[in-house]
């Protein structure tokens, strides 16, 4: 866990989530009644440095939270990452073909987070290509 967690903290329920501010920032939260957790994060799209934050949000979210399930905007239904990523068995080389794509803006954060997880969760797409 990062030493600094001043970009902020949301409380969920009777949990609280902070983040670093090395990754970003929490600017709102609210407690509905479901009893489900939905963390919004804010893409820069054309921001190199953006996607690395993503994808270091996810991870922290995923092995700090247990989140088990990330969407994500410009894609509907599960994103195939392990389809095209997961022929590369060694996790540097895959690691890097990741970021290199990524630094080239073909993968978002969010793909890249879940080439390269040490915990699995689901990616799926948000979208609707009837919309």
């Amino acid at each position: 866990m990062p030493a600094s967690l001043a970009g902020g903290r949301a409380t969920v329920g009777s949990e609280a989530i902070c983040i670093s501010d090395k990754f970003g920032k929490i600017e709102q939260s609210f407690s509905g009644t479901s009893g489900k957790t939905i963390i919004y994060i804010q893409d820069a799209h054309d921001s190199l440095e953006a996607q690395e934050n993503i994808a270091k949000t996810i991870h922290y979210l995923v092995d700090k939270y247990g989140v088990k399930t990330v969407y994500e905007e410009g894609y509907e239904g599960p994103v195939p990452t392990d389809k095209y990523f997961g022929t590369i068995q060694d996790p540097k080389i895959r690691e890097k073909v990741a970021y290199f794509l990524m630094d080239k803006l073909r993968l978002g954060g969010a793909e890249y987070a879940h080439i390269t997880r040490s915990k699995d969760f689901r990616l799926i797409g948000a979208d609707s290509k009837k919309l």
